[in-house]
């Protein structure tokens, strides 16, 4: 299950209980505790330690109902918040403060770096296109157009704004941001066992209920959510190295998170039994939907580990 050659493969996690199932991949593990912070920062940890690709493993929240739990997630792309106002990338295509928004980096992979942009769309979210600027650039450089990132163009209901006051007329007003998809690797995602026609969410908390899960694939499209995709997709970019996802559906879209379920996890990943006790003591009710919570994520574990025990080697060569 190990990587080939001088190929090494880093996994970023959320849990301890899932760097356990990772382990059996044969690949250096870090966890992020849970946070896109500590996803990032589990990165940093996995470039540092010199690996040329990285995975980000373990459960994932559904947005969409047709998702149950156990269900496994190879996402194509990954939705993140973009940084780069409307308007597109500076004339020289670097923002200040950062890399290329909407290009490949230069050093990625060149079985991806030399595929052409996917023609995706997801519902919520209008065809995605790369920069034509930065397009021409790489292709006057002599380098591939960009493949790995795709700028999003924002539907109506994702950038409505009232009109601006005569007060205000004269003031500049900044740009909302607007949503990017990180397109995974084709090599690596078919080395976890194929990609599946899923768009994941990267989130920056815990979607609690089935409220707030509807609304984000109404208005978004994206089938799944989680905390650390969106952080190591996008250091991925900056580094230069392919990522892809395996995920493992465990909080149906329908379902409400328990009090216990948002309070149990620590920095480390680990899950603080004395504080789901806790939890469950100040409110009793919620046992029920901690029991079925527990279940859900059994499967989702479960389908993990068989995955895992499926898997070959990965690879980002082949």
């Amino acid at each position: 299950m190990s990587p080939t050659g001088s190929e090494l493969i880093g996994i970023v996690v959320g849990l301890a209980a899932e760097a356990r199932l990772a382990a059996g991949l044969g690949c250096v593990v870090e966890i992020g505790g849970g946070t896109p912070a500590g996803a990032e920062a589990a990165v940093a940890r996995l470039i540092a330690r010199g690996v040329t690709g990285v995975v980000s493993f373990g459960l994932a929240g559904g947005l969409d109902p047709t998702l149950r739990p156990g269900m496994l997630v190879v996402p194509e792309a990954v939705v993140v918040a973009d940084a780069v106002p409307e308007g597109g990338v500076p004339k020289n295509g670097v923002p200040e403060g950062g890399v290329p928004e909407g290009t490949v980096p230069e050093g990625l992979a060149p079985a991806d770096a030399a595929r052409p942009p996917s023609p995706v769309s997801w519902p919520g979210l209008a065809r995605p296109s790369t920069t034509h600027e930065a397009a021409s650039r790489e292709v006057m450089d002599g380098r591939p157009p960009p493949a790995m990132t795709h700028r999003l163009e924002p539907s109506p209901a994702m950038t409505h704004r009232s009109a601006p006051s005569p007060a205000m007329t004269q003031r500049a007003v900044p740009s909302p941001a607007r949503p990017v998809a990180l397109e995974a690797s084709a090599t690596l995602s078919r080395a976890l066992g194929g990609a599946t026609p899923h768009l994941l969410l990267a989130h920056t908390a815990v979607v609690a209920t089935a409220a707030a899960k509807r609304d984000l694939h109404d208005r978004t499209g994206a089938h799944a959510v989680d905390l650390e995709s969106g952080a190591v997709a996008r250091a991925a970019a900056a580094a230069g190295i392919p990522f892809a996802v395996l995920r493992a559906v465990c909080d149906p879209a329908e379902r409400d998170l328990p009090p216990a379920a948002l309070a149990a996890l620590d920095q480390r990943g680990a899950i603080g039994l004395l504080r789901v006790i806790g939890s469950v003591l100040a409110h009793p009710t919620q046992l029920p939907g901690l029991l079925a919570l527990a279940r859900d994520a059994a499967a989702a574990r479960r389908a993990l580990l068989a995955r895992v025990r499926q898997i070959d080697q990965l690879s980002i060569s082949t």
